[in-house]
Parts: structure tokens; C-alpha cells; sequence
């Protein structure tokens, strides 16, 4: 995955930016209810809804609260001060039609694509060319081959 596949997953990702944060907000909802009290709560505290994605049903692998079935969905949302998640999260324990939610700060742009490149660097095959120091280059197709002998003589031959 390179850096712009990260804002095709679930288009742009939001920054922090001075004081104001953003959070992401992944909530599950009893079937029937509707979200209005999720975003009640948030405007309640101050948060800036930034961007909503509308709740789907889906199929719960355990009851939860005997309820077998439920509505998922996420929202992004702003907040001044890192006290109102705190608010935030007391409030939606208490809302009954929320069955679970989790409250995630959202890493900064930058953070992001620096993430993506250490797992590309991480996850590259090892078919590539191996730099080992200014102007020696072995590649990894080259040592497949060889026996302990073969390979002790390679070494050598790198290390003079």
C-alpha cells in the first residue's frame, strides 16, 4: 500500500491542527434506533462533526445486551479540549439505544504516511537488491544458491 493508497481506504484523513483534535467515533446501535442521539451528545460537548458515515446493519458474533443483531457506523468529529472525549464517553455509557462505541484520536497526515512507508519498507520482498555498504550491492537472487563454503567464500569476498 503506498501513502495515497491511505486516503483512498477512507478518504482524506483528517489533521490535527492547533488546539483542535480529531477523533473518530466507531458505535453500535440496537436496530431501529437512529444516530440523532450520538450526534445530540457530541454537539452537547462542543464536537465538530466532520464527517459521518451512515450506519449499517450487520450481524453481532455474540448478543450484546440480548440484542443479536445491530447498527454499525462511525463519524469523524473535532474537539477543542482533550476533556470532552472523557465528557463524551460518560455520556454515550448512559444512552440506551448505544449498544458499544469506541472513541480513537486520529493520527496527524504526516504521522500517517510515515506509518505507511515503515510497513512498506517492512513488508518489501526480499527478491530486491540488498545494500550492504557504498558500492557493494548483493542480490538475493545471487545468494539462493549457494552452499556453506560457497557462502563463507561470498563473505569473504564482501568483507575485503
Amino acid at each position: 500500500m503506498s501513502t495515497t493508497d491511505l486516503t483512498a481506504l477512507s478518504g482524506p484523513v483528517p489533521t490535527t491542527s492547533g488546539n483542535v483534535s480529531v477523533y473518530e467515533l466507531a458505535y453500535t446501535l440496537r436496530v431501529g434506533e437512529s444516530d440523532s442521539a450520538l450526534k445530540a451528545v457530541l454537539s452537547k460537548f462542543g464536537a465538530t462533526i466532520v464527517k459521518d458515515q451512515p450506519a449499517s446493519q450487520i450481524q453481532l458474533a455474540y448478543p450484546i445486551k440480548k440484542q443479536t443483531t445491530a447498527l454499525f457506523g462511525f463519524l469523524h468529529f473535532t474537539l477543542q479540549t482533550p476533556e470532552g472525549v472523557q465528557q463524551i464517553s460518560d455520556a454515550l455509557q448512559l444512552t440506551d439505544n448505544v449498544l458499544r462505541f469506541i472513541i480513537v484520536k486520529m493520527p496527524s497526515t504526516r504521522k500517517a504516511r510515515q506509518s505507511v512507508a515503515r510497513r512498506e519498507r517492512r513488508d518489501a520482498p526480499l527478491s530486491a537488491p540488498v545494500k550492504k555498504s557504498p558500492g557493494v550491492v548483493v542480490s538475493a537472487d545471487r545468494l539462493s544458491g549457494l552452499s556453506n563454503e560457497k557462502l563463507s567464500q561470498t563473505l569473504e569476498e564482501i568483507l575485503k
